[in-house]
């Protein structure tokens, strides 16, 4: 990541598409990236959509491993509600998940405003979204810091 500013994102996990819940229970993924410029040494909150569900909000962090390459998913077919969207050969990034024990966060929480700042929160398509650098320290506060580091 040299000459590069670490970015954050929210990767936006749809349940209609993607059972985002499970496979957070697994150390890596890969992830979509669209036309982003997401890039190995970002990070990410991962969003759930409401979808049919009763929440949306923060499931895990993440972070990025890999810059963007054309493939398919790579978890196989286990957490995929949409087989055929697995099965696309698109742009990819591989990510490693962090769960820490104040997830979820649900939107519905008055206590963290934050969370309805996020342009992930106003979102009805897509896949990724800036979180700018406030917000992401924000959330790190929210959370207890980013997982092995020392906290502010």
């Amino acid at each position: 990541m040299q000459g590069r500013q670490q970015k954050y994102w929210a990767f936006l996990a749809n349940p209609k598409i993607y059972n985002i819940e499970k496979a957070i229970q697994q150390e890596e993924d890969s992830w979509t990236t669209k036309r982003s410029k997401v890039r190995a040494g970002d990070r990410a909150i991962i969003w759930k959509a409401k979808g049919k569900d009763q929440h949306r909000g923060i499931v895990a962090l993440a972070e990025v491993l890999t810059d963007p390459i054309p493939a398919k998913a790579r978890n196989g077919w286990q957490y995929w509600v949409d087989q055929q969207k697995a099965n696309e050969q698109v742009d990819r990034v591989q990510v490693r998940y962090y769960v820490p024990s104040i997830l979820p966060l649900w939107d519905d929480r008055t206590d963290v405003p934050i969370l309805k700042e996020l342009t992930a929160f106003r979102a009805t398509g897509g896949s990724v979204f800036r979180v700018t650098a406030d917000q992401w320290d924000t959330l790190m506060e929210i959370v207890g810091g980013w997982p092995g580091s020392t906290p502010k």
